[in-house]
């Protein structure tokens, strides 16, 4: 009931659309603030509006750095209004949203993205397989270095068969201990960026995929992910999946950042109210696409309510046996890392969990030391084998 009250407050708080003269941080804020509140898209007035001005945000700026990011989100937004609505205006704004991007800016970093978007909505039933082909094609021949091109092979060999999957795939064998893999941000949501452009959504999803390769060969526990590729999930879908599925265990994967790039360390969090102010800073972070509800509306007493509510000394008990296992199992690779403690902070991603919950930031991807660590496949397995080895000594003490 909590849930369901927490997701009515939020969309009853939204603030009606955004004037263009708002620059690409804002306007990015209030369409991820949506996504992530409004999930069933009843304030339709509001996401037209956004839709419109994210178009009048690359009409003004056409020079700025964000029009293929502008583009996509506003392609996006006519998407989901298409799905939700039916209306094939919808869907021929949305295309028309998505091609413009590597019609009118063919370098942008976002044109092959906007492309295989595009080739998605063409292969949707009712849609035209063959335009979503030359789409794929079209990203393999002009983008071969992209991050798409795989991406786009793989619908071009399947595009005749392909079954979308769901959100939750690779099930392990019944009767084992479920643990929920939360790996932060996804889609359009990209997290932190690091100086040399290693973002934290792809960080976070490549720990969490290794995570659950580890589970199967180990056979311990299983693994079920609130996303499984690159694909935006909202904050509280995420824990709804830990709670419908009755798992043990919720695990949320985020790389740090901060105000200065010397910093350096992993922590792990779970949810209370931050006593220091650094604790705060970065739950603002994450949480910062409820940031119009304000520290004084009706939300922060369902916080705290939920927050008496949960099963707080498990998680503390789980955040430490994390923060241990991490320190050993990475310093034993990698030499001493920094450790910078079990800490909590009011993360959103945390509330509604009525199990023991944590956060673990994996250093920061702002720091070019950190960055190069993390751009690292075999340091990314070291870190997955950290989080195992704190899940089974979790289990083992809790079965």
């Amino acid at each position: 009931m909590l849930k369901r009250v927490l997701i009515g407050l939020l969309v009853l708080l939204l603030v009606p659309g955004l004037s263009f003269a708002d620059d690409f941080a804002a306007l990015q804020a209030k369409y991820l603030t949506l996504r992530n509140t409004d999930v069933a898209i009843k304030n339709e007035e509001s996401w037209r509006n956004l839709g419109q001005n994210f178009f009048k945000f690359v009409q003004k700026n056409n020079k700025s750095p964000h029009v293929g990011q502008a583009l996509l989100d506003a392609g996006i937004i006519y998407e989901l209004l298409w799905k939700k609505t039916g209306a094939l205006e919808d869907q021929r704004q949305a295309l028309d949203f998505f091609e413009s991007v590597p019609r009118d800016f063919p370098g942008d970093d976002f044109a092959d993205d906007a492309l295989l978007r595009a080739g998605d909505l063409l292969s949707l039933p009712g849609g035209n397989k063959d335009e979503a082909r030359r789409r794929y094609l079209e990203i393999v021949d002009a983008y071969p270095v992209g991050d798409m091109v795989d991406v786009a092979r793989s619908r071009l060999k399947h595009i005749n068969d392909e079954v979308k999957s769901p959100i939750l795939v690779n099930q392990a064998p019944h009767g084992l201990p479920l643990v929920i893999i939360d790996p932060g941000h996804g889609g359009e949501d990209l997290g932190a960026v690091g100086k040399d452009g290693l973002m934290e959504k792809d960080v976070a999803l490549d720990v969490a995929l290794k995570i659950q390769a580890i589970s199967e060969n180990d056979g311990t526990f299983q693994v079920r992910l609130t996303r499984n590729k690159d694909q935006f999930v909202p904050l509280l879908e995420r824990t709804n999946l830990a709670n419908d599925f009755e798992a043990r265990l919720f695990v949320s994967l985020h790389a740090n950042s901060a105000t200065v790039t010397n910093l350096t360390g992993f922590e792990t969090y779970y949810l209370d109210n931050a006593d220091n102010k650094s604790s705060q800073k970065l739950a603002q972070r994450e949480n910062q696409y409820f940031e119009q509800l304000g520290q004084g509306s009706e939300i922060s007493y369902i916080l705290s309510d939920l927050i008496q509510s949960s099963k707080i000394p498990d998680s503390i008990t789980l955040a430490h046996g994390m923060q241990n296992h991490i320190d050993i199992v990475v310093s034993q690779a990698w030499g001493k890392q920094k450790n910078l403690g079990v800490k909590k902070a009011p993360f959103y991603v945390l509330v509604g969990t009525h199990i023991p919950s944590v956060l673990v930031e994996m250093f920061f991807i702002n720091n070019p030391l950190d960055e190069k660590k993390l751009a690292e496949g075999k340091f990314r397995q070291t870190l997955a084998e950290g989080v195992v080895a704190a899940i089974k000594d979790f289990l083992s003490r809790k079965l």
